[in-house]
């Protein structure tokens, strides 16, 4: 197993997962799509209630079940959703879509940074943290700057086009995530371990 590998997939991982591409024309595919303004906003709102509602379920998903595997279903329901607005139309199952991708991102978020962290724990790179970590947000930020140019000049061809490209570079995020390797860093403590309590010590250190 290849642990330190970890750290170049994880780079890889939020930049494609942070590669937006259809952010920036996400109302207007919406609404060629038939939905009206309203059902937008209703949209956005339930990926928002969503997104809260499972923060902390998926929290402890991947405390007990492992970040991995948390980073792995992740990768699946955002990938689902992005296929659902790739391949459908309609207000009913978009709703889905939205939930999917929501509930995705609630997985993946802090699970990709607690990995990252345990992986230099294990490698007694610790004290690295803050500087890969910094990387990985540098990484995901270009990635986001560069999509959101690309999905304008796309949207000129077609509103669909950075749908579809998003939906792919989503689908790549499922091998590069099972390809991960779990830290064997034993947790005497879960809660203690849990990836949210990594999050408030390395914030207050800093």
């Amino acid at each position: 197993m290849q642990l330190h590998h970890n750290i170049l997939k994880l780079y890889i991982l939020k930049g494609f997962v942070w590669f937006m591409i259809a952010m920036p024309i996400i109302v207007l595919f919406f609404q060629d799509n038939g939905l009206t303004l309203m059902e937008v906003m209703i949209l956005q709102s339930i990926y928002s209630l969503t997104l809260a509602i499972s923060e902390i379920p998926s929290g402890y998903f991947a405390d007990f079940f492992g970040r991995k595997n948390s980073i792995i279903l992740s990768s699946v329901f955002m990938f689902l959703g992005y296929l659902i607005f790739s391949n459908y139309s309609g207000f009913e199952i978009f709703i889905l879509a939205e939930i999917f991708v929501a509930i995705g991102g609630s997985l993946m978020s802090g699970a990709d940074s607690a990995i990252m962290y345990d992986t230099l724990l294990e490698m007694n790179k610790e004290d690295q943290y803050t500087r890969v970590e910094g990387k990985t947000y540098a990484i995901g930020n270009f990635s986001e700057a560069l999509a959101g140019l690309l999905g304008g000049f796309l949207a000129v061809t077609s509103l669909l086009l950075p749908v579809q490209i998003q939906t792919c570079f989503l689908f790549f995020c499922i091998p590069i995530s099972l390809s991960l390797v779990e830290p064997s860093v034993i947790n005497k403590d879960k809660i203690e371990r849990s990836y949210k309590f990594i999050f408030k010590v390395v914030r207050y250190s800093l």
